[in-house]
């Protein structure tokens, strides 16, 4: 007996709400770049959220994930 499990995969497309998404379904996005740790210490700038996990990294490589 097979055990298949099929993924929905849908293309991207802009304007979705909330009530559009499904658990487990894939939505490809049309936007796509990698965060760098500009954009983490921009983001910690711009909420005041000077938690030391967000833009030290040695802090960080002693926490269960690396958020840097």
């Amino acid at each position: 007996m097979s055990d298949e499990t099929t993924t929905t995969v849908i293309p991207a497309q802009l304007g979705r709400f909330f009530e559009d998404f499904e658990v487990g379904t894939v939505y490809q996005h049309p936007f796509g770049r990698t965060i760098s740790e500009a954009d983490s210490t921009w983001f910690t700038l711009l909420t005041c959220n000077t938690n030391q996990n967000h833009f030290n990294a040695h802090r960080s490589c002693s926490a269960s994930r690396s958020l840097t």
